[in-house]
């Protein structure tokens, strides 16, 4: 019977070397180089003409065929015949929504250091914000009116 060895003989060989070994090297750079090229060479050109996509509008799904250069407002107006959305906002509402995050937080900002802040503290404690349909004096407004009143924001539309 052989005895076993108590202190058996330890492989100092890595993964790259066991590869190599097994002349499974190759291959190996084969697979993670078709990996690489794929990551590299970016998404699949869609285009040009319709492609399919799916949106959810409203909680409901809604398969459109649009170029990729349609935007989201006219795949949703003229593609799913939703008119509810409008190009600009209206002069009482946000509607497109590309400044809200951006006024809400300096919104909050400027009542946390002015609890009643002058239309001059809300026109600076504001700029800076985009807004590409126009509603800036509206935002004023609301700003005032829920730190000042009505009266406050008022003064805005006169200054």
């Amino acid at each position: 019977m052989a005895q076993k060895n108590k202190d058996p003989e330890k492989i100092n060989r890595g993964r790259r070397q066991f590869l190599k070994a097994t002349g499974m090297a190759p291959i190996a750079a084969g697979v993670a180089g078709a990996a690489v090229v794929e990551a590299q060479s970016g998404p699949a050109i869609v285009g040009p003409g319709e492609v399919p996509i799916e949106l959810m509008v409203n909680g409901k799904r809604v398969a459109l065929r649009v170029e990729p250069r349609m935007t989201l407002l006219n795949a949703i107006r003229n593609k799913a015949d939703l008119t509810g959305n409008k190009r600009g906002c209206d002069r009482d509402a946000l509607m497109c929504g590309f400044c809200t995050p951006g006024f809400v937080m300096a919104t909050v900002a400027l009542i946390e250091k002015h609890p009643k802040p002058t239309v001059d503290q809300v026109k600076k404690g504001l700029d800076g914000n985009i807004c590409r349909c126009g509603t800036f004096v509206r935002i004023m407004e609301a700003a005032l009116t829920a730190t000042s009143g009505a009266a406050a924001a008022r003064e805005v539309t006169r200054g």
